[in-house]
């Protein structure tokens, strides 16, 4: 079972979780692009259970919607030109 903590910065509140296996020596640890969240790993993370010690993590919530910002600002920025084409 994985436990949710969280740890705050300035830029944000960062969501990770966490599940120790006993006698574990081995940690992995699974870091989805700024695009994705720690979901991306639901198989890996169930297929490792009980033999590896897992670290999952979400980027702060600043960060995704600085990204979200750039790409809604960058899609209205299209030339019209541009914009014909596509279509």
């Amino acid at each position: 079972m994985l436990l949710q903590r969280e740890y705050r910065t300035r830029c944000g509140v960062i969501h990770y979780w966490i599940r120790k296996e006993k006698g574990a020596k081995v940690t992995l640890v699974f870091l989805p692009g700024l695009t994705a969240d720690h979901h991306l790993f639901d198989k890996q993370i169930a297929y490792f259970e009980g033999k590896y010690s897992v670290f999952v993590w979400d980027a702060p919530e600043t960060v995704n919607r600085l990204i979200e910002e750039h790409v809604i600002r960058c899609e209205t920025e299209i030339a019209p030109e541009n914009k014909e084409e596509k279509s």
